[in-house]
């Protein structure tokens, strides 16, 4: 009797196993799809991927996840994240501290990751890498489905990935049953099973486990990571001194436009030492110049020691239409200085058209500077001190170019006006 029963569920097994979902067969298998995950809190395509999109693909390949981290660490300091269901295992890293941007670089440089593609969110399994809310989504269960089929998909190679996920305390040994997770940590044992009426937890208190213990979050806590919904304080709370400056060079450059516009209308505003034009854009020259050189390498910015400026060069706030913020400043430092020094040597109509150039980008320029600022404290939760250098040299610019620049329109809105009431004026007959 036993064995003919035997016989019957090996025959069930070999006419079933074919048609049975390949994730439900891999899930009896034991075969796992791991990958690294990319974010920043600021970003709203991070937040779309992590709370909407991820959600789903697991539940589609073995069911709802654990969240683990080391609560040892203070909240705002976490970098790193495992996000896994048993079949489906992530690395979560946090750009915007500094350890997630030490791996997202060298990740960067490993895969040789085009200047186009680098932002997040991001995705690694294995040697390929997914950019933004819909490649994602859109990719991501085709790889995990293939990746099953194929026996799994191991931690990418990427140097410094075993040290980040050795720092996140969590079970042994994670496995998916048909009602939920079950985590087991010797010598006591942890359940955890999710049922439509929520998650229950039972288990001895080891690090990894969901209730009473560091370390682990649930979808009933919010399933997802705990620093995605933050308020603004708590992204000033971040960098207190370094975001406090921030603000004080954006109060300081609003107030400037204000008073450089208040004082050009009465022409109380003059021209300023003549070294200082030439002086503040080669500072503004300088900085850009090495931004750009960071954006584009890939490298890593030295900040010092007030704010993260690497974490601002890598957020989606970095770029502008794909083209990063520092060859911005590039192209208008040249410009502005090339416009300077023709209008030092020039005299007339050309001299004009020169200095109204000069206060033009000075104006763009430290307008645009304040929506940066803004960002920094505000939206990114960090502060890049060469952006601020940046800030304040195009401000100081448009002070000494303001006056002259006035002028200047004021005599090329006086000659259009001469030429085009000469145009009007009906020619005389003898």
């Amino acid at each position: 009797m036993i064995r003919r029963l035997v016989v019957l569920m090996a025959a069930a097994a070999l006419v079933l196993g074919p048609v049975l979902p390949a994730s439900a067969r891999q899930d009896a298998e034991g075969q796992v799809v791991r990958g690294v995950l990319y974010f920043s809190p600021s970003c709203p395509h991070c937040h779309q991927v992590i709370n909407e999109d991820l959600p789903v693909i697991f539940e589609d390949f073995g069911g709802e996840p654990n969240l683990y981290f080391d609560e040892s660490i203070v909240p705002e300091e976490v970098a790193f994240y495992r996000w896994t269901n048993g079949m489906i295992d992530l690395l979560v890293v946090d750009v915007s501290r500094e350890a997630g941007a030490m791996l997202y670089t060298e990740d960067t440089v490993r895969l040789d990751v085009p200047e186009n593609r680098r932002g997040v969110p991001r995705l690694t399994v294995g040697d390929t890498y997914l950019v933004g809310s819909r490649e994602i989504p859109e990719q991501f269960p085709g790889i995990v489905e293939s990746g099953l089929e194929g026996g799994g998909i191991d931690w990418p190679a990427i140097p410094g990935i075993d040290e980040a996920l050795s720092g996140i305390p969590m079970s042994e040994d994670t496995t998916t049953t048909t009602e939920g997770t079950t985590t087991t940590d010797d010598p006591d044992t942890t359940t955890t099973t999710t049922e439509a009426g929520g998650t229950t937890t039972t288990g001895g208190g080891n690090p990894g486990t969901t209730e009473g213990n560091p370390g682990t979050t649930t979808p009933e806590q919010g399933g997802v990571l705990p620093v995605a919904n933050e308020s603004v304080f708590d992204r000033i709370g971040r960098d207190p001194l370094g975001n406090g400056i921030s603000i004080v060079v954006l109060v300081g450059m609003v107030v400037s436009l204000f008073a450089v516009h208040l004082m050009v209308r009465r022409g109380s505003l003059g021209p300023g030492p003549a070294w200082l034009l030439p002086v503040l854009g080669v500072v503004g020259l300088v900085v850009s110049i090495y931004l750009a050189s960071v954006e584009t390498g890939g490298g890593e910015a030295v900040c010092g020691p007030v704010g993260d400026c690497n974490a601002v060069q890598q957020s989606e706030y970095a770029k502008l239409f794909g083209i990063p913020i520092g060859v911005i400043g590039v192209v208008g430092y040249v410009v502005l200085l090339g416009a300077w020094l023709l209008g030092r040597f020039a005299s007339g109509l050309v001299a004009d058209v020169s200095k109204a150039t000069v206060l033009v980008i000075a104006l763009g320029g430290t307008v645009f500077s304040v929506y940066l600022t803004f960002l920094e404290p505000f939206v990114i939760g960090a502060t890049c001190a060469w952006c601020l250098t940046s800030a304040i040299a195009i401000t100081g610019l448009l002070w000494v170019s303001a006056g002259p620049g006035w002028a200047a329109l004021g005599r090329l809105r006086g000659a259009y006006a001469g030429v085009r009431s000469t145009e009007r004026r009906p020619a005389r007959t003898r």
